[in-house]
């Protein structure tokens, strides 16, 4: 049997079913609050190469994968644990630059390092990140909430990070690369966005893994199926022209690529246009409807009414 991030899963989840399934954990706080929490893992030569990650970017990148799993709940990271296993001959230097930053980000975004913990590696640098967070009512946003006929939705740039990262691999100095590198680089959490949202949505969570695959967990736990229009993700002139220069197909890249960390979220039909409405408003910018929730379990990736779900290579763990 090949090893799978669902095998793991489900192997944990068959003995502990009260917590796993979501971005983040929900456990009682105080009164009228639930507390949130979430752990990343940054694994050289996995999620990172430090030939095109700065101390900076990293210490971005640690702190705000594991706040966009806050977000995709509607909480606010308020705690950072942070855990690194650093091999004995690397650049003190480095390091000391990427707690410097860490430091710096956690002061922007809010939030406090509490503790973790340091050991030595015989491979290369990974990091740790536990964040958690809270929210302020007793009502948090599930995976679990999509009911059919809901619409889907999304808020973010769906592919930039993948695109960015094809071009960081790949050597590429073009300017039209520049703001997919930085989206991949120097990832942000939709805290803000998540908080709006879970007064609105019937179920959310972030996208890391690519559209496909995230749709196909939310619809997972909420029982449902779902079709997107994979036209409604292709609204950027700049990113087709990256794509193209990549020789990649962008209806795929916008549907494959993760670490995009954007918020994909459903919403009661009725609601829609009021809730687009108070969104714009808020943010002086648009969500998307990609799509719709259908009884029929599975997500169907459709282009121009053509099912295109067959040609998809989602991301794999492993």
């Amino acid at each position: 049997m090949r090893i799978s991030e669902d095998l793991v899963i489900n192997s944990i989840r068959k003995n502990f079913p009260l917590y796993i399934g979501d971005d983040s954990a929900v456990f009682g706080g105080g009164a009228g609050e639930k507390m949130l929490i979430s752990t990343d893992s940054l694994v050289e030569g996995v999620h990172f190469r430090l030939r095109y990650h700065s101390p900076g970017s990293l210490a971005r990148k640690a702190l705000h994968q594991s706040m966009s799993d806050i977000a995709a709940m509607g909480g606010c990271p308020r705690f950072l644990l942070l855990s690194a296993c650093i091999p004995l001959d690397f650049h003190a230097e480095y390091m000391d630059k990427f707690i410097t930053s860490l430091c710096f980000e956690c002061e922007k975004a809010g939030v406090y390092i509490i503790g973790g913990n340091t050991t030595k590696s015989y491979g290369g640098l990974n990091i740790n990140s536990t964040v958690i967070g809270a929210r302020g009512d007793s009502v948090t946003v599930r995976r679990s909430g999509a009911s059919v006929g809901d619409v889907l939705c999304f808020v973010g740039n769906a592919g930039f990070a993948h695109v960015g990262f094809l071009a960081l691999e790949q050597n590429k100095t073009s300017e039209i690369f520049d703001k997919f590198k930085n989206t991949f680089l120097w990832p942000k959490a939709l805290v803000d966005e998540g908080q709006f949202l879970a007064g609105v949505a019937t179920a959310m969570m972030d996208v890391s893994d690519g559209i496909f695959i995230d749709a196909g967990k939310m619809c997972n736990e909420s029982g449902v199926g779902a079709i997107i229009d994979v036209r409604s993700l292709l609204c950027d002139l700049a990113f087709q022209e990256a794509c193209d220069f990549l020789c990649i197909n962008s209806e795929f890249a916008c549907v494959e690529g993760g670490e995009d960390y954007g918020l994909l979220f459903s919403v009661p039909k009725a609601l829609i246009k009021q809730a687009s409405k108070n969104f714009d408003k808020a943010f002086g910018y648009c969500f998307r409807e990609i799509g719709t929730i259908k009884k029929e379990l599975g997500v169907k990736i459709v282009n121009n009414g053509q099912d295109i779900t067959k040609f998809i290579h989602p991301f794999n763990h492993f």
